[in-house]
């Protein structure tokens, strides 16, 4: 009953985030060139999920390898080693899980940076780009050491 309850959360919360992010867009946004742009980000990133499962969950590994420093510096290192150690074979599980969850952060950021944010400075804007994914993989890395 639990697996199942998870299986529908891991599929329905990024549903939910793509289709605010897209109301999010389309709010803020008038401009169709705009919300072309946001149709290729989203496109982009369906493209680095499927991509990423032709790949055996690979880019997932990369990105949970660039998040567990500050992993490490949350949980602390002798609770994500002993966990890594018990997930053993389970890492690709977590890396596939990395590759379908973390585009879903890439999408959120742009609609976040083009969208309320859309007249600050660029440098907010790539700020968000970088650090709205980045933490979205360090609380997935949180999650998947619980």
């Amino acid at each position: 009953m639990l697996d199942s309850l998870i299986f529908v959360l891991v599929l329905l919360v990024p549903v939910g985030i793509l289709a605010a992010s897209g109301a999010l867009v389309w709010k803020t946004q008038s401009d169709p060139k705009e919300r072309r742009r946001f149709l290729f980000v989203l496109g982009g990133a369906v493209l680095f999920a499927l991509g990423g499962l032709l790949l055996l969950g690979i880019p997932g590994a990369l990105i949970y390898e660039a998040a567990l420093p500050v992993v490490r510096l949350i949980l602390g290192s002798d609770h994500v080693d002993a966990s890594r150690r018990a997930m053993n074979a389970g890492i690709w599980a977590v890396a596939i899980y990395f590759n379908i969850l973390w585009p879903v952060s890439v999408v959120f950021a742009y609609a976040l940076a083009f969208g309320p944010l859309r007249a600050t400075s660029r440098w907010v804007r790539v700020l968000v780009l970088l650090v709205v994914p980045y933490a979205a993989a360090v609380v997935m890395g949180v999650i998947a050491h619980g």
